[in-house]
């Protein structure tokens, strides 16, 4: 993160931004007129914090308040990711909602989800000098919960099941048609998040909730252990193309097109994934962010908080569409316990290769 010097801003918000007033500063403080330029113009690499000290008293002396120093005069530089996330000035975060197979009436959103989601329209709702990526236009946030029958261990209805698909379809196309409306974050894995699930299968041609075993279309997949549940991206422990079984995590191609593992070993080791698609001209943009596991979704939402550019700056860009895809490898931390707020002790971000992306992009 790049913190910024709001020297200029302050002067501006409280009218002492005159001509000349540089000099004035400097001659005040006994200083450099240069060493204030600097400050002026946000281009002090190193700014030393007795001179920022005696700013701040020459700040209160010409009337800022005390209470907001010397916190005012530090902000930071909004990233590239949240500044495009921002941009259509409205933003709708989508969350999976469980329904009781057996009683819809009851409802509940996983809740390593929902603390995601919280914590991002927290980042989304504060102004600067906090570092929202907005700056002093906050964005409107709100949320919408796309539902799915959960079945536990009872035996799947495909009736009910093919209409949660069709339905969340429909919820999806609207997320497509309102594009350059509001931007999208989707959270959750395609087994809690069925947009989750179009969007990957809309970005690479796949069927959705149809995985093709014959050859690969997504060139990344979640294998999970003893499961039946059908994805374009994943499925039980066997990757596309390949006979043998595979551990259970987040698999991808790397350049050399070999499947690489990011293996996941409850409860110290998970992964994840972000995958951002900017369309030009529409000024949407559609995110998506889900771990393997809820903890892992949970480790990786702060992960995008506190550094978001690392899963933004690798993309591939065809002139019509911008797409990133950005795996992550977390370690959670050893002080984690069950029930706890899972936080990555370390966590590796591994880019797709571009190749490979602009090779399996639909």
């Amino acid at each position: 993160m790049k913190i910024d010097i709001q020297l200029k801003r302050i002067l501006q918000d409280y009218s002492l931004d005159k001509f000349g007033i540089e000099k004035q500063i400097a001659k005040d403080l006994g200083l450099n007129r240069h060493v204030i330029g600097r400050l002026y113009r946000n281009q002090a690499s190193r700014p030393s914090l007795p001179v920022l000290g005696k700013i701040c008293e020459w700040l209160i002396e010409h009337g800022v308040p005390a209470s907001l120093l010397p916190g005012a005069l530090f902000g930071s530089e909004p990233s590239a990711l949240w500044k495009a996330v921002t941009q259509p000035g409205s933003v709708i975060i989508y969350l999976g909602e469980y329904l009781q197979a057996k009683d819809p009436g009851i409802r509940w959103v996983s809740r390593r989800d929902l603390t995601v989601a919280s914590e991002f329209l927290r980042h989304l709702s504060t102004p600067n000098p906090a570092g929202n990526a907005a700056g002093d236009a906050r964005p409107s946030v709100s949320m919408v919960y796309v539902p799915f029958r959960f079945y536990g261990r009872s035996k799947v209805d495909k009736a009910q099941s093919a209409e949660d698909v069709r339905a969340s379809g429909h919820t999806y196309k609207e997320v497509k048609a309102n594009n350059g409306s509001h931007a999208a974050i989707l959270i959750g894995s395609q087994k809690v998040n069925y947009l989750v699930e179009h969007f990957v299968a809309d970005l690479f041609g796949g069927k959705p909730f149809e995985l093709d075993r014959s050859k690969v279309r997504v060139p990344f997949h979640l294998a999970y252990p003893d499961s039946d549940f059908a994805s374009c991206f994943g499925g039980p422990n066997r990757l596309p193309g390949q006979k043998k079984a595979c551990e259970s995590g987040l698999h991808y191609l790397d350049a050399s097109g070999n499947w690489t593992p990011i293996p996941w070993k409850h409860p110290r080791q998970d992964a994840g994934a972000v995958i951002s698609e900017y369309e030009h001209g529409s000024r949407g943009v559609k995110l998506a962010v889900f771990g393997f596991s809820g903890r892992g979704t949970e480790a990786l939402g702060r992960e995008l908080l506190d550094r978001p550019d690392a899963f933004w700056k690798s993309h591939v860009d065809n002139g019509r569409r911008r797409v990133s895809v950005c795996f992550v490898r977390l370690k959670i931390a050893d002080t984690f316990a069950e029930g706890e707020a899972a936080k990555a002790a370390e966590a590796e971000v591994i880019p797709l290769d571009k190749g490979i992306l602009k090779k399996y992009l639909a």
